[in-house]
């Protein structure tokens, strides 16, 4: 009898493996997608603003060339997170060992921490360019941004649990 499931509970084993691996790699094109989609979104945020705080050629241009530096620093950081999750699918694939998952799990996450740091960062510098009126404007358009976003996260959380109550 335990010939007949230990075969089993392996087979089960590897095709979770592998639909694991799947999942993770689709995962990485769909967050890789959003990534190119996002420069086109970052200018479009970037246009946005400077209509709307009405931001000089010359402030335009600081604010334009601070964004690609931290984006530039954050890039190195995205390739090296998407070499460890490669990494991690080929360990999980494997049986890799625990303490090597854990301290590729604790790189990636300061890789990610080290990347919002930056944004804030950088989000500072850029703040530290305006007048005091475009930084009153400035904090308007956050804080309807942050009240537009926490109505998304009600709505399609209502919205979940309709779905899960049918």
């Amino acid at each position: 009898m335990l010939n007949q499931t230990l075969p089993r509970n392996f087979s089960l084993f590897a095709m979770l493996a592998i639909l694991m691996t799947a999942v993770s790699f689709s995962a990485h094109a769909v967050a890789r997608d959003h990534a190119r989609h996002h420069g086109s979104w970052g200018e479009h945020r970037l246009e946005k603003m400077a209509k709307e705080l009405q931001l000089t050629e010359e402030q335009q241009a600081k604010i334009k060339a601070q964004r690609e530096a931290a984006r530039a620093q954050c890039k190195e950081r995205h390739e090296r997170i998407s070499e460890i999750r490669e990494e991690i699918g080929t360990l999980l694939e494997g049986g890799g060992e625990d303490s090597k998952l854990d301290a590729l799990g604790a790189e990636m996450g300061r890789l990610k921490v080290q990347c919002m740091k930056t944004h804030h960062d950088s989000f500072k510098a850029m703040r530290e360019m305006l007048t005091d009126e475009q930084k009153a404007k400035l904090d308007e358009m956050k804080a309807e941004r942050k009240e537009k976003g926490k109505e998304r996260r009600k709505h399609r959380h209502m919205h979940q649990k309709d779905k899960s109550a049918s």
